[in-house]
């Protein structure tokens, strides 16, 4: 067995001087009987060293130059760390070829699994390990390349093509969550075989419970009907520098924050890419900062919520999606409500507009307010009802019904969801401004319009005020039940460009 110290010297420098091996010991596949030319089949080889290097605790396995044939699913349950020889590469094609420097061909039935990082234990995680430098080839026949379930502090740097689903899987499926791993670099090439094309490149995936505070950065390329990024029931992950491309006539997205699983993805931040961008229902919390305006189209379905900004590298102008308002209040003057029965106009004070509501008479002013851009599904929770009086009042009060409805286009507006007699205290002396607050509670849903009425009922046995009571406006107060986004829209231009 070759030490440690003189495998790094002569290998990799000090590229894994701080690796934790348990053995003390590199794990060389080649010395378990791997083939590198590919004619022979490595699947027991690297399950052996493998199986070496879990029994010694952990560590490090190391894949040399050539081409290894894989017939089978290696699973590694301990945190095993595969080191190879380098990634793909060809400066004679975009895309590069099949042939890495250390690849893994998979000569498997069709639809299994390469590599398989999962603890043995159900429900326990798996702490430890990776895959670097090396290319999975799945051949048009491999489902997956990578697959990790409950894994944490994990690391992979990679190349994978031609396989089924998809290249590198994170996932719960071994009953606790996945956390703390690294993508340092995956390059995804899904072929150009029917079978490999709705393949993904690199998916979270969770259920109940989930992927989260995952870095990946340095995602790159090829895909048609699958995604490049696919999040599904998984939070708090951060993503960097993320570039792909989709094939003529492909449907898949660069990034696609996904309704799948039992859950949505929520919660996560992307910095600067390229591509299609798509929400799927229900999803939120979600930042996109790209720092360019190159890309491609972002998409939400109704429902969703996306939040994207982008900085115009040409004028430093900011655009970003529609943003709603987690509370709000909206002032209406007197101009913007309608005088109804009895009541009239009138001069506050001989100075200011106002509506006079006169004594001893039912008199009524209303409001009709169109949908407010920037509120979402919530409650008006109160009106303020703004007032003053044109006569001294002592101990006195005036009484009053209230109507609101909050109601869609098309909806009925005849029956008030708030329909409520009330009486309110007058102070002393008059022209003295005054509110008071009715609440009213209406549940309120994007694009609805709000309906408000005013009655002084003068001829009320709770209404002993003298005089007018004078209208000077209202406040409505919203609150809403979180931000959303239909898509993108026309970008609203937050700061000038120079």
């Amino acid at each position: 067995m070759q030490k440690v110290s003189e495998f790094v010297s002569a290998n990799l420098g000090n590229a894994l001087s701080n690796i934790k091996t348990w053995g003390g010991v590199i794990y060389n596949i080649n010395e378990y009987g791997a083939d590198p030319s590919g004619l022979m089949d490595s699947t027991s080889a690297i399950r052996q060293a493998v199986s070496a290097c879990s029994d010694a605790g952990g560590g490090v396995v190391y894949c040399p130059s050539g081409q290894f044939s894989i017939s089978d699913t290696i699973y590694i349950a301990k945190p095993v760390f595969i080191v190879c020889a380098g990634k793909g590469g060809d400066s004679s094609n975009t895309n590069g070829n099949n042939s890495g420097t250390t690849t893994f061909n998979w000569t498997g039935t069709p639809g299994g699994t390469m590599f398989y990082f999962i603890s043995g234990t159900p429900s326990n995680y798996l702490f430890g390990g990776g895959i670097v430098n090396c290319l999975l080839n799945g051949q048009n026949l491999a489902g997956i390349g990578i697959r990790g379930s409950s894994i944490g502090y994990m690391r992979f740097n990679i190349e994978v093509r031609k396989v089924r689903q998809d290249g590198l899987l994170i996932d719960a499926a071994n009953g606790a969550l996945s956390q703390f791993n690294i993508v340092e670099e995956l390059k995804f090439v899904y072929g150009s075989s029917s079978d490999v094309a709705n393949a993904n490149g690199l998916r979270l995936s969770g259920g109940t419970i989930g992927v989260t505070q995952t870095h990946v950065m340095n995602v790159e390329g090829l895909y048609k009907n699958g995604d490049l990024v696919r999040v599904e029931s998984s939070d708090n992950n951060d993503f960097a520098k993320i570039h792909g491309f989709v094939d003529t006539g492909g449907t898949g997205k660069t990034l696609r924050l996904a309704n799948a699983n039992g859950g949505v993805a929520y919660n996560n931040l992307f910095v600067y890419f390229s591509g299609a961008v798509h929400a799927e229902t229900g999803t939120f919390g979600n930042r996109i900062l790209h720092f360019t305006s190159e890309g491609g189209s972002v998409s939400a379905a109704a429902g969703a919520q996306l939040h994207y900004n982008v900085e115009d590298y040409t004028t430093s102008g900011v655009f970003q999606t529609h943003e709603y308002a987690m509370s709000d209040q909206k002032d209406i003057p007197v101009g913007a409500m309608a005088i109804m029965d009895v009541a009239t106009a009138g001069i506050a004070a001989l100075q200011w507009p106002c509506f006079d509501l006169p004594d001893a008479a039912d008199s009524r002013v209303g409001l009709s307010l169109p949908p407010v851009y920037k509120w979402n599904n919530g409650t008006i929770q109160k009106v303020r009802i703004w007032f003053t009086t044109d006569t001294n009042n002592t101990s006195k009060t005036w009484a009053m019904r209230v109507r609101a409805l909050a109601g869609s286009s098309g909806s009925s507006s005849t029956t008030p969801k708030y329909d409520q007699s009330l009486v309110s205290p007058v102070v002393d002396l008059p022209y003295r401004t005054q509110y008071f607050d009715v609440t009213v509670n209406i549940a309120y849903t994007k694009d609805d319009f709000f309906y408000f009425s005013l009655m002084r009922l003068g001829n009320d046995t709770g209404d002993t005020a003298l005089g007018k009571i004078q209208i000077l406006g209202l406040t409505i107060f919203y609150q809403g039940t979180g931000p959303y986004s239909p898509g993108s829209g026309p970008f609203a231009v937050t700061s000038p460009g120079y």
